[in-house]
C-alpha cells in the first residue's frame, strides 16, 4: 500500500515540474530579447555616408574554448600561405613482361582429417593433380588451399582460383 501512495507522489511531483518547464519555455514571454528598434540618428538622411565605419565588438568568451590561454586579434594572425608548387616526380614504370598462365582448373579439395593436410584437386593444361600446400608442377606453386578456391604463384605472380 505504501508504494502506491509513493508512486502517486512521484507522478504528481513530475506532471507539476513539467508543467512548470513547459510554461516558462512556451507560455510565458521571454523579457531577454527586446524586438523594439531603436534608431541612433536624430535626423533622417536620403544621402548615403560611405566613409561610415563600423566596428565589431567580439567581446564575449568562446563558447569551445573554455580555458583559453590566448587572446587572437587580427595582428596575431600568421601570414598567408602562399602555394608554390613543386614539380612533380615522375617514376619511370617498367614494363612488366605479361606472363602466361597455364589453363587451370580447381576442381575441390580433399582434407585429411588425421594430419589437417589439404590436399589441392586441379586440372593444369587438361592433366589431372593431387598436390598439397607448398608443392610445385612446372614453376606452378600451390600457396594456399582453401574449401572454395586456392591461391596459386606462377613466376612470382599470385592468383587465386575458384571452383567451377
Amino acid at each position: 500500500m505504501k508504494k502506491k501512495y509513493l508512486n502517486i507522489l512521484l507522478i504528481a511531483a513530475i506532471i507539476a515540474i513539467w508543467g512548470y518547464i513547459i510554461q516558462e519555455v512556451f507560455v510565458t514571454p521571454s523579457e531577454e530579447f527586446d524586438n523594439t528598434i531603436v534608431s541612433t540618428k536624430s535626423t533622417p538622411s536620403t544621402k548615403k555616408d560611405s566613409s561610415s565605419r563600423y566596428v565589431l565588438q567580439a567581446n564575449y568568451k568562446d563558447p569551445f574554448r573554455m580555458k583559453s590561454r590566448f587572446s587572437w586579434s587580427l595582428s596575431q594572425t600568421r601570414p598567408p600561405v602562399t602555394n608554390k608548387k613543386k614539380p612533380l616526380k615522375t617514376k619511370r614504370i617498367k614494363q612488366q613482361k605479361k606472363i602466361v598462365w597455364p589453363t587451370v582448373e580447381y576442381k575441390g579439395r580433399i582434407k585429411n582429417h588425421s594430419t589437417n593436410n589439404n590436399v589441392a584437386v586441379l586440372k593444369v593444361n587438361g592433366k589431372g593433380y593431387r598436390l598439397s600446400e607448398n608443392e610445385m608442377i612446372d614453376e606452378l606453386k600451390i600457396n594456399s588451399v582453401w574449401k572454395d578456391s586456392v591461391l596459386l604463384v606462377f613466376e612470382g605472380e599470385k592468383k587465386v582460383f575458384t571452383i567451377d
